[in-house]
């Protein structure tokens, strides 16, 4: 306690292991199909309470999948595709309800690109692209020592292609993952 009245913020920490399910990151008339397969993602997340229903915190995760191109029937591998994402994120917990826990989070940030750069979009893009994302986040009643876990479901947007003259992809657009996973919080 700070002067008698102020708490400190408590940290918590918290791990995620999720799927992100495939992605098409480019299609078109005359292209590939560019696509990514479910793909496993690790996240370390490290923030604490603002207020009794608020929560901040900064995620960084990992991902790695197989790149697929599929063209009039035909299929062919386009290396792998390794993501990081670093997210801000904001919770809100506006739902209590015995032992009934939901909450909201809000982030943005960015994602990193490694990995192929032979596959449009990834050649020629940037290779940090703005993210948002929401994720929907319910407690499940299992509880280890002092850690809580819940399970989530996480949608993340960004726009690719369209950056300069050099890009192989003139048009650029939305790009949609969605992730399911299990999140384990330290108390």
């Amino acid at each position: 306690m700070l002067c008698g009245t102020t708490t400190l913020l408590r940290a918590q920490s918290s791990a995620e292991a999720a799927l992100r399910l495939p992605v098409t990151w480019a299609s078109g008339t005359g292209a590939p199909t560019v696509r990514t397969q479910v793909a496993p993602v690790l996240s370390l997340n490290l923030g604490g309470p603002i207020s009794a229903t608020t929560r901040f915190s900064i995620d960084t995760r990992l991902s790695n999948t197989d790149i697929q191109l599929n063209e009039s029937g035909a299929h062919w591998s386009g290396g792998t595709l390794t993501l990081v994402d670093v997210v801000g994120t904001l919770g809100w917990r506006p739902v209590l309800q015995g032992n009934h826990r939901a909450s909201f989070e809000v982030g943005a940030g960015a994602t990193v690109f490694a990995g192929s750069r032979d596959v449009t979009p990834f050649r020629g893009a940037h290779g940090v692209i703005p993210i948002g994302e929401g994720t929907f986040v319910y407690d499940l009643p299992l509880k280890f020592v002092q850690n809580t876990t819940a399970a989530f479901v996480r949608g993340t947007l960004m726009r690719i292609g369209g950056a300069n003259g050099d890009d192989a992809v003139k048009d650029p657009g939305y790009v949609h993952r969605v992730s399911l996973g299990i999140r384990i919080t330290h108390q």
